[in-house]
């Protein structure tokens, strides 16, 4: 037997297509393999790329836009077919942005020299389609918080349950406890890919000496922390910080006996909200950050110095990565590059991984 499982239903529910012709495709019985086609895509692109006064000033900008159809996914099944997993074809993908390069040499003379250059990407990724009568589907994830491919939505969007609200926005509290009251129904967050990238470069050459500093971004998208998780629980993070405290949750009505909603007064339990109640949903974290990647110094041996030695050319760099990492106020957490998923498609999950790491060295260069 093969089965697909398909969130379609705006919860956790599953809809289960048992042996047959699944979405246009013949299901073998017995190994449940279904015939995988190559992934198409057709796109466009428009590009200019432009320099002035003698290539001081360099300019690129590129616009793209692709659609990919026939997309190979890794969907997850019921145990109870034999297998945990499936791949199969499905759906269409587009995406579209821009892309900006800026470089230039700023003051060049005989012993000195400084070159800056920027870049910026954006790119925006929408779901087209899937297969026939199908929503969504699960990429990976937990049974608790799960990222998707959503029709009219950004690959890898997060689906799970938060607080429930009001029209107006405002969370729901049972009247008689003031805790918020989670909503039964799971729904869709925003995705894990940024809204853009950016870096910035520059480096300074002083005779045989160069100094090079690195600094990139990545701005929006959004990451799901155990780490924020476990903390909340044993009252180690800010947002903890009155857990022992009773007080009126923040903006939260309760639903009167005449079917309106009315403005809540009666305080909760920091204590329970945050060890029962608080749903997955309150664990996405923005991962926006920028990070000082790199600072490199080196130095060129001259090749006067070098004209009785075996080498051509001879170079010395000492250099350090990661030197500082600046993230959304919000992230207490955890360095918003780490993924507990590996390099699979199930991204933005943070499991309490090992914190990245400062690295310093150097680097001999040499030809002969």
């Amino acid at each position: 037997m093969f089965f697909t499982q398909t969130n379609i239903d705006g919860g956790f529910g599953s809809t289960i297509t048992p042996f047959g012709d699944v979405d246009g495709y013949t299901i073998d019985g017995n190994l449940g393999n279904v015939g995988i086609t190559p992934e198409f895509t057709t796109s466009t692109e428009f590009g200019i790329d432009l320099t002035f006064l003698e290539e001081r000033i360099g300019l690129d900008f590129v616009w793209y836009k692709s659609n990919s159809t026939d997309q190979i996914i890794k969907i997850s099944i019921p145990t109870s077919s034999g297998y945990d997993s499936k791949t199969i074809n499905i759906g269409e993908v587009q995406n579209d942005g821009v892309e900006f390069l800026f470089k230039a040499i700023v003051v060049k003379s005989q012993d000195f020299r400084w070159d800056v250059n920027f870049s910026y990407t954006k790119n925006n990724n929408e779901v087209i389609s899937l297969a026939e009568g199908v929503d969504q589907v699960v990429i990976g994830g937990t049974t608790r918080m799960a990222v998707v491919a959503a029709v009219g939505h950004p690959y890898g969007t997060f689906f799970g349950q938060d607080l429930a609200k009001d029209p107006e926005g405002r969370v729901i509290v049972d009247s008689a406890s003031g805790l918020p009251q989670v909503n039964t129904n799971a729904e869709l967050f925003g995705s894990y890919l940024p809204d853009y990238q950016m870096s910035f470069g520059t480096r300074f050459s002083f005779k045989n000496w160069s100094l090079g500093m690195l600094f990139d971004s990545k701005q929006g998208g959004q990451f799901w922390s155990r780490t924020k998780d476990i903390m909340a629980f044993v009252g180690t993070s800010h947002e903890t910080e009155n857990r022992t405290e009773d007080q009126a949750f923040p903006n939260s009505v309760y639903l009167a006996s005449d079917g309106a909603y009315k403005e809540n007064s009666t305080p909760y339990s920091p204590y329970d909200y945050f060890t029962a109640v608080i749903p997955d949903g309150r664990h996405l974290v923005d991962a926006s950050y920028v990070k000082f990647r790199e600072l490199s110094l080196t130095y060129n041996f001259p090749e006067n110095r070098l004209d009785r030695s075996i080498f051509g050319s001879l170079s010395l760099t000492f250099f350090a990565n990661n030197l500082m990492i600046w993230t959304a106020e919000e992230n207490e957490y955890t360095d918003p590059e780490m993924n507990s998923s590996g390099s699979s498609n199930t991204q933005g999950f943070d499991f309490t991984p090992t914190p990245s790491q400062r690295n310093y060295g150097f680097n001999l260069r040499e030809t002969f």
